[in-house]
């Protein structure tokens, strides 16, 4: 506890067949040890007030969880008051720094909410709910402190140790996927960490989505400093639809290649934990080289697509990101704020390859029917590319370089640009909110959600909306909300009509919102 310079002192809690202790010793002394509250039940979650002169702590002895505070006179002996009375049950009562509001996780028939509360003691109550227990009753009142001997023979001597977070690392999942590396690739993708995440290795293998080529990945981060630290590389397959037109049939074939990157990276945000503010910026080389098997299918035909990139790229990238949105209160999602992210990289150093580009992705969420987990979704998207005209480089509608805005534009390219401006609109409804678990897998399913939508994109070669058409869709997506250990997965499908181009409807496969 803090609050008197002179004392350190720790409490916990230890449980064992006859119920609950609440102990209390010094950081400086164990011999101190001394038990302050002893319970037929258990005790949960002690927490020191801001300035070490009260705990609040949560108990069911009396059969029903409930919140009392613990204070500690000068002379050691400590007062018991009730804070709660409910029949839900308080897991937790933490007091703000002030000491002005306790917030309390309690339970009601839906479950379990956050709820604030005064710290003034004559607003609490002062008696608390008790229910006959299968188990030996209740003490009548809470035990005043007792002082327990240390035992002849304490053990390990009490002692502070540094965290040795990279000791710690264990693997906590694999699964196949089709994303075994970021760009794609049918495999298997693991996680590894510390309980405390300040070590994170990720790591995927597999093989290409189109021309089976080796693909790989691996990256470690460190974040345990402020400015956190990664390295990444790997080896990658892009193909890009429908990108390579015949001069005189305009017929059009899909090129694909393979890239070999690395890349280290400095900043906040790595790992995406943090929800507030994502800055990071990272140096890095790609190695370029086009796969044969895709390039023998127009070797010696005229060619009136824009030439595609081989060789080494050297880049410099910057990543800013902010996010306010809260996480499933209502829908199981994210929801009610602002997520925006910005990328801008500049290739040269010294590489075969001169170009800026920049990238934006915003989308806004905010809940409308919340009692019934309704949501609306606006998104946008604008791009920026200039330096040498490559076919990597273009923004597309539709094909290989195409952002995700319009859906439903899936295989040709209908147009490229140096340009690119996109908006969306959502608007999502659960239709079947089971929340089941499934034994003792990790897997948990929280709801079935519709999704009507409506996007609209343009490229452009001249300035941003500049010269080109805008293409539109509209359709519906259903999104399965599955929990995996802490991972939320929304597997799903989707019809969308496109209103411009060849006016085609597409069924397509999705595994997440398309604009979060």
């Amino acid at each position: 506890r803090r609050g008197r310079e002179e004392s350190r002192e720790l409490a916990w809690v230890e449980t064992d067949a006859d119920g609950s202790r609440l102990v209390l010793s010094s950081v400086d002394d164990p011999s101190t040890r001394r038990v302050l509250v002893s319970v037929r039940g258990r005790i949960i979650h002690p927490v020191w007030t801001a300035d070490g002169q009260h705990l609040f702590y949560c108990s069911d002895h009396t059969g029903v969880a409930n919140a009392y505070r613990l204070s500690l006179a000068s002379d050691g002996e400590a007062t018991v008051l009730p804070v709660t009375n409910t029949v839900g049950g308080v897991v937790a009562c933490v007091p703000s720094p002030d000491g002005e509001t306790l917030a309390i996780v309690d339970h009601d028939h839906r479950g379990p909410f956050l709820a604030k509360m005064s710290a003034d003691p004559s607003t609490w109550v002062t008696e608390v709910p008790e229910i006959q227990l299968t188990w030996p009753l209740a003490q009548s009142r809470l035990a005043a402190p007792a002082f327990d001997p240390m035992p002849q023979n304490p053990g390990r001597e009490l002692r502070v140790e540094p965290y040795d977070g990279l000791g710690e690392i264990r693997p906590l999942y694999w699964a196949p996927t089709s994303f075994a590396v970021p760009d794609g690739g049918t495999g298997v993708y693991g996680l590894a960490a510390d309980p405390l995440f300040t070590h994170v290795l990720q790591a995927g293998a597999g093989v290409g989505l189109e021309e089976h080529e080796p693909v790989g990945y691996l990256s470690y981060d460190y974040l345990g400093l402020p400015i956190e630290f990664g390295v990444r590389g790997g080896h990658s397959e892009r193909t890009f639809g429908d990108a390579v037109v015949e001069a005189v049939t305009l017929e059009e074939f899909d090129y694909t290649e393979t890239v070999g990157h690395g890349e280290i990276r400095l900043g906040r945000g790595l790992f995406a934990l943090e929800r507030t503010l994502l800055l990071h910026g990272g140096i890095g080389i790609e190695d370029h080289d086009s796969v044969s098997e895709s390039t023998r299918e127009f070797a010696g035909l005229t060619l009136v697509n824009t030439p595609f990139f081989t060789g080494t790229e050297r880049y410099v990238e910057a990543t800013l990101g902010y996010a306010d949105t809260t996480f499933y209160p209502t829908s199981y999602t994210f929801e009610d704020g602002l997520s925006v992210v910005g990328v801008y990289r500049h290739s040269g150093l010294d590489g075969d390859l001169e170009r800026n580009l920049a990238f934006g992705n915003a989308s806004y969420v905010f809940s409308f029917l919340p009692e019934s987990g309704h949501q609306i979704a606006l998104g946008g998207q604008v791009g920026w590319s200039d330096g040498d005209r490559t076919l990597q480089s273009n923004f597309s509608i539709g094909g290989g370089m195409s952002r995700g805005l319009p859906r439903g534009y899936i295989g040709t390219a209908q147009a490229t640009g140096r340009h690119l401006l996109a908006g969306s609109f959502g608007y999502r409804f659960p239709v079947w909110q089971l929340f089941e678990g499934y034994s003792t897998t990790p897997f948990r399913s929280r709801q079935l959600v519709v999704e009507l939508f409506g996007d609209t994109a343009k490229v452009s070669d001249d300035e941003l909306d500049g010269a080109g058409d805008w293409y539109s869709s509209t359709g519906i997506e259903i999104h399965g909300n599955l929990e995996f250990f802490d991972g939320i997965l929304s597997p799903g499908i989707g019809i969308a009509y496109q209103l411009d181009g060849e006016r085609h409807v597409e069924v397509y496969f999705t595994f997440a919102f398309g604009t979060l």
